[in-house]
């Protein structure tokens, strides 16, 4: 009977099979001419007379009733680019189903720029060919614009050599593919068909049909439609199903899987992968499982794109969650829907857990899931100790060893399990399910099982064997865990990211996010906004379980979400972040719009805390619709707190000025320091400024600006924020100097510091002028903009080396008298000879005022080269006279002379009593020499004048009071250069010598000394 009905469904659908075949076959080749419609065209298309039934154009098979033009006109949406991509695709895809639907694939084509009248055939065999274009290029629908509110005018689907594909907005507001798409298909065509022929010989080595994700899609759909499900289970990966039970779970599997694609969405071939050598594919995903399809290996050794295990394992709670959904209404168009009444053939109910047995206990998943997320948060959350504990059959551990022996157990079976990397979407989550054994094909095995009060558990064996299996693993896998590395796959990235914002890491969290998208100035401030409200998003799309995303690290794209939300998908970057898994620049894009219609949802029932609400979310949420109406690209709310924002900054900068300026001024008035009324807050008013634009930054936060607002705004605030940082500095700068000027109580302390202050104050200014510019440079271009800069710096500073170089001997005299301070300002030095007080040091020459008040001018270069003798640095000062007495002194009155002098020097307080002498020296030509040897301790050259006075002084009241004659220590001696006269030379006076007055009685020239 069943063969009978097989029979005569095969004899309804014979003529669908011949013309979906030819569908298949056209997507492969070039298409021949496809038939005549109505046209509808952006150009000029003529219309030919009506063919008969075996023309090009009639119906080949048909025996299919005629669509009304409103049918048709139906699917011919054009609102977005999206939509217009959906209608191209089902148009050309439906074709041999619906050939009235080809009026519409030609209204997405603009014709006008082939400048003249296009016959309705050359029109559909451009759409043909585009469409097998577009779907070698594997365009994604999810990354193409679906707002109807957007401005854009145009959008690039694919733009690489040789292949332009773009659309653009028409006059009356629909999209269709632009007039240079037209007119390059083909060239296009040609490129595409060299692209084939280099992956066909892959091809040729896999299994007919299954050669690629859209071959294996396509035949599957087109079995189902035919309710051949025996042949669609061929799609299907059915190792592990029983070879006794393959015949009939098969199709009953197919069947499933056909009712849940037909809810999931329309399948466009043109946007499926393509690539026999690519990863797995996932079409649908979201918290119930997913659709995805692998590389599989046949027993006949060839390999084949299949429906894999985790797939199948998952599709009853696919099946229950989409069972009250319609279908998409263009399978109902075609009439080739799977009603949930077929899904009665041969299902099998599935038994129900006794209720006594816990949820997370009643399958092999859930055991799994609790096992493993357990392991996850053990360290975050104690209570999860006795949830991994009950995973395991412990029943031969006492009960007070249970816990320490589970944990060690538990620790080590986790490792194991993470060497096998189990794929949670394959385990069954049936009570009845059969025994799971992990790594049948290996020597890591392990069982999980019913035992006997109906609890799913790892088995007693298997749990008596995990040292024994943890031991045979190397030492970086005993040492790793997935938990260390934060983006090496989609899970590790989704668990770094869920932790992360439970820890209110938002910058952790960001990292979460490819955000190649957004401006590179504004991604720190706006990727933690996105983060949190991403998180928002997933606490609304169901529980999350992290162990049931994929753990490799080469694989495909993941979608973690796909319903009506949105998409949520996650995919190893190509970008700045290559090899790291990230939330894909599709999702960070559509963060925006899904938060908004999440804000209406509550959120699901989780075991993860429900991230808590920001501000800006919150103040969102509690305001009235008609607040939040949008206007001029934000909201009414967001314009009013702008205005309230930008007045609330500038009063409270206005406050905090005069606070800081009164409190500065108090604080300069109590150290002894004046500065006019005016003057100082001129210099305090760029704080004013900063302040009130800190403020204004910080205040936007709560209002929720749409991160295309935050992505012009952040980067001119930063750019302000920078230059006021600058201004700010020079202003702090001059007041510094002011304090630094005008102060008497630093007096004292200066001495090169006159020198180095200003200048110093110079080069800071410029430093911070430069680091200014770099980063405003480096703002509104890249790096290699502030890295040219700097370059042309060094080499200007190369060549302005080279132009001065004595300028530079002094500049570094300059640095080396600054070291050292051989001396300061107001010293008193002689340099080369060069006596003086030094009044300032410039960073190319030294200026000292001599004695006779002249101003000399020394270069730094020589200073530092020569000895000097700072006579300002001294601690005391000598003062050394050699006194001359009369020979005819008597000796007692010489003695009280000296003895006097030593007495008035002991008692003066500036003289080193220790280190006088005051003594008779010698006896000289003319007069005895008395020597008088002082120190004076004074702080300045008028002290010493002071003291050397006085003590003069007294030297000559005493010889008064003694009576004693002062003489001269010199001579002066005549010298006749005559012959000695006859009879001897002439005998000289007392010793040989000319007293004071005489000369030499002698005629002829004469010569003077000095002695």
């Amino acid at each position: 009977m069943q063969h009978d009905e097989r029979h005569c469904r095969r004899g309804r659908y014979w003529r669908m099979v011949l013309v979906l075949a030819g569908c298949l076959a056209m997507s492969r080749a070039t298409p021949a001419a496809m038939g005549q419609g109505s046209g509808h065209g952006s150009g000029t298309v003529t219309k030919p007379e009506t063919p008969g039934r075996d023309a090009p154009g009639g119906r080949m098979w048909g025996t299919q009733p005629r669509r009304s033009a409103e049918e048709v006109a139906r699917w011919n949406d054009r609102t977005t680019p999206r939509k217009t991509l959906e209608t191209f695709f089902f148009s050309v895809y439906c074709y041999d189903l619906a050939p009235e639907l080809i009026v519409n694939a030609i209204d997405c084509l603009d014709l006008k720029g082939l400048g003249q009248d296009v016959s309705e055939a050359d029109a559909a065999l451009m759409a043909h060919e585009l469409s097998s274009i577009l779907a070698r290029q594997d365009v994604a629908l999810y990354g193409v614009l679906d707002s109807k509110e957007s401005s854009a005018r145009s959008w690039s689907l694919i733009e690489k050599p040789g292949y332009h594909l773009a659309m653009e907005r028409q006059a009356d507001g629909r999209w269709r593919f632009d007039g240079e798409t037209v007119l390059k298909i083909p060239s296009m065509r040609s490129a595409n068909a060299r692209d084939q022929r280099e992956i066909q010989a892959a091809r040729m080595k896999m299994a007919e049909g299954r050669t690629d994700p859209e071959a294996t899609m396509r035949k599957f759909l087109l079995e189902v439609t035919l309710h051949d499900f025996t042949e669609a289970a061929r799609c299907l990966d059915l190792r592990d199903v029983p070879v006794k039970l393959r015949a009939t779970r098969g199709p009953e599997m197919a069947r499933k899987l056909a009712f849940v694609i037909q809810r999931c969405g329309f399948f466009f071939p043109q946007e499926v992968v393509s690539d026999p050598d690519g990863w797995r594919y996932i079409w649908h995903s979201n918290h119930r499982g997913r659709i995805m399809l692998d590389r599989i290996r046949q027993a006949d050794g060839k390999d084949a794109w299949l429906f894999n295990r985790g797939t199948l394992f998952n599709l009853d709670a696919l099946v229950e969650g989409f069972r009250n959904d319609p279908p998409d209404p263009r399978y109902a168009f075609l009439g080739v829907v799977i009603d949930a009444a077929s899904l009665k053939d041969g299902e099998r109910d599935a038994v129900p857990a006794p209720g006594d047995v816990p949820v997370h206990l009643a399958s092999p998943r859930a055991v799994l899931r609790t096992f493993l997320e357990g392991m996850d948060e053990i360290e975050f959350d104690d209570a999860r100790t006795g949830q991994v504990l009950s995973c395991m059959a412990l029943g031969d551990v006492a009960e007070e060893d249970r816990v320490s022996v589970g944990m060690r157990v538990a620790g080590k079976l986790d490792a194991v399990l993470q060497h096998l990397n189990v794929d949670l979407l394959a385990v069954p989550e049936s009570w009845d399910a059969e025994p799971q054994t992990f790594g049948k094909e290996s020597e890591f095995q392990v069982v999980l099982s019913r035992q006997r009060d109906g609890h799913w558990q790892f088995e007693l064996d298997t749990i008596a064997r995990v040292p024994e299996l943890f031991d045979r693993l190397s030492p970086e896998e005993k040492r790793r865990t997935d938990r260390e590395s934060r983006f090496g796959s989609a899970r590790q990235t989704l668990r770094t990211f869920l932790r992360a914002v439970a820890r209110g890491d938002d910058a952790t969290a960001a990292e979460a996010l490819d955000l190649d998208d957004v401006p590179a100035r504004a991604r720190s401030a706006i990727g933690p906004v996105l983060a949190r409200k991403l998180k928002f998003v997933l606490d609304r799309t169901g529980p999350l379980h992290i162990q049931e995303t994929p753990n490799e690290t080469e694989a495909p794209r993941h979608v973690y979400y796909r319903g009506p939300l949105g998409q949520i998908s996650l995919e190893a970057s190509a970008g700045t972040r290559k090899g790291d898994w990230l939330f894909t620049a599709e999702t960070v894009g559509q963060i925006e719009a899904m938060f908004l219609v999440a804000l209406k949802k509550p959120a699901a029932p989780s075991h993860d805390p429900v991230t808590r609400a920001s501000l800006g979310i919150l103040i969102r949420g509690a305001l009235p619709g008609w607040l939040q109406a949008t206007f001029l690209g934000l909201d009414v709310y967001q314009w009013g707190g702008l205005v309230l924002l930008i007045a609330a900054a500038t009063v409270a900068a206005w406050l905090a000025l005069r606070a800081v300026e009164a409190s500065l001024r108090g604080i300069l008035h109590r150290a002894g320091f004046r500065l006019g009324e005016g003057f100082l807050q001129s210099k305090l008013r760029p704080l004013a400024w900063q302040l009130a634009l800190f403020l204004a930054g910080v205040s936007l936060g709560p209002l929720d600006l749409p991160v295309a607002v935050w992505g012009r705004v952040l980067p001119v605030l930063k750019f302000a924020w920078i230059g006021l940082l600058a201004w700010t500095a020079i202003r702090l700068v001059d007041l510094g100097m002011a304090l630094y000027t005008n102060s008497e109580q630093l007096q004292h302390r200066r001495n090169l510091s006159d020198m180095v202050v200003p200048t110093g104050a110079r080069f800071l200014k410029l430093a911070v002028l430069v680091v200014a510019v770099s980063c405003e440079v480096y703002l509104v271009g890249d790096g290699e903009w502030v890295t040219r800069l700097l370059a042309g710096l060094g080499l200007v500073g190369l060549a302005a080396s080279l132009a001065a170089q004595d300028t530079l001997k002094n500049f570094f005299g300059t640095l080396l008298l600054i070291g050292e301070h051989p001396f300061k300002i107001g010293d008193s030095i002689v340099v080369n000879n060069m006596e003086g007080t030094v009044e300032s040091v410039g960073f190319r020459s030294t200026w000292i005022r001599t004695p006779d008040d002249s101003l000399i001018t020394i270069p730094n270069s020589i200073i530092a080269n020569v000895s000097i003798d700072n006579r300002g640095a001294r601690t005391t000062r000598r003062y050394k006279a050699v006194v001359g007495v009369d020979y005819d002194t008597p000796t007692d009155r010489l003695n009280a002379l000296r003895d006097g002098l030593r007495a008035y020097a002991a008692a003066q307080a500036n003289i080193l009593t220790d280190r006088m002498d005051i003594y008779v020296h010698t006896l000289g030509g003319t007069a005895v020499e008395l020597l008088v040897n002082v120190y004076f301790v004074v702080r300045s050259h008028a002290e010493e004048v002071e003291g050397r006075d006085a003590l003069n002084r007294e030297i000559l009241d005493q010889a008064r009071r003694l009576n004693i004659a002062l003489a001269p220590a010199r001579r002066t001696v005549l010298v006749a250069h005559e012959p000695t006269p006859p009879g001897g030379a002439v005998p000289p006076p007392m010793g040989g010598q000319l007293r004071r007055g005489e000369t030499a009685e002698a005629d002829g020239p004469r010569r003077r000394f000095d002695h």
